[in-house]
């Protein structure tokens, strides 16, 4: 027999059959929820690149001419399945993955919540070490604002004892402008009652007066007072003479101007009227020379006026 007709026959022997060609070497396919319920995904992808390695050598070595449409139907249907079952092998994987994902997820959240990550352990120590400079930074900061606060205090302070210091030197200056001024305008004054004093002596050189000044009271006891009132109503009414003493003068000299006015209106009224009793005295003498005795007599009793005047005046102001 001829071998091609033999093959002839064989492969409508193969292709008549009512139900898909199937491999014997694929006796597992018949079951298909058998192959879906295998959990293991490692055989099963080593017999399904076998199978497709299987297809591959067949489908090279036989001829296009003995291969009928029922056996391209169950290579067909072969591979259908196989890529059905890689499918589901993939979804597996990933879903695998994903599980493993959140899984190693949920691990790395515990550890960095337990601060046990290296990347959360290196993030913090770069922290602490941000923090310790800038730590380091405001201590210097706060270092130098104290330092300037400091010098600033000292300024100020320094500025303030020298204006001190000015002002009381201006006040110094001020006050002895001051006293000095008060030195000369008394020393004026005491070259006008010197003068006064001159003019008195020159109209009266027989009789000096005693100069005392009310504003002795002050500085005297009542006792004393009154002993010198009794005293000086003596020595004016006996006439007596008494040389100034320099406390006298001391305390004439801080007498007021007002005072030293009333008491230089005093006296020219009392000269005036001296000079008025003297120009009748002498015209008296003109008149008649034999009044000389009486002409001293009235001289006498204008002194007494004057001084009793005087005694009165001094006694009012005390």
């Amino acid at each position: 027999m001829n071998p091609i007709d033999d093959q002839a026959n064989f492969s409508p022997q193969q292709g008549t059959c009512s139900s898909p060609y199937i491999n014997p070497q694929y006796s597992n396919l018949n079951d298909l929820d058998d192959i879906d319920d295998d959990d293991d995904g490692d055989d099963d992808c080593l017999d399904s690149i076998d199978d497709i390695q299987h297809i591959l050598q067949t489908f090279g070595n036989n001829d296009a001419s003995t291969l009928t449409i029922d056996y391209f139907d169950s290579r067909r249907y072969e591979i259908m399945f196989e890529i059905m079952n890689v499918e589901k092998q993939f979804e597996q994987l990933k879903t695998i993955l994903y599980d493993e994902s959140v899984s190693l997820i949920d691990q790395k959240l515990l550890s960095i919540q337990n601060e046990e990550a290296p990347e959360y352990k290196e993030e913090l120590k770069k922290l602490y070490d941000d923090m310790e400079l800038r730590l380091e930074i405001a201590k210097q900061r706060r270092h130098i604002e104290l330092e300037s606060l400091e010098n600033s205090y000292q300024a100020e302070l320094l500025s303030l004892k020298q204006t001190l210091e000015n002002d009381k030197f201006l006040v110094y200056h001020q006050m002895n402008e001051d006293i000095q001024r008060k030195i000369d305008e008394l020393e004026t004054l005491k070259s006008k009652t010197q003068v006064c004093s001159n003019i008195l002596q020159e109209m009266f050189p027989h009789n000096q007066q005693k100069l005392i000044s009310p504003n002795k009271k002050r500085f005297d006891s009542p006792e004393s007072s009154k002993e010198n009132k009794k005293q000086r109503k003596i020595n004016y009414f006996n006439g007596s003479v008494k040389t100034m003493d320099k406390d006298n003068l001391a305390i004439f000299y801080q007498l007021s101007d007002i005072d030293i006015i009333e008491d230089w209106a005093v006296i020219q009224s009392s000269l005036n009227e001296s000079d008025h009793y003297n120009g009748i005295d002498d015209a008296n003498n003109d008149d008649d020379d034999d009044d000389d005795d009486n002409v001293d007599d009235t001289s006498q009793m204008n002194i007494h006026s004057f001084k009793q005047e005087q005694f009165d005046y001094d006694e009012n102001r005390v």
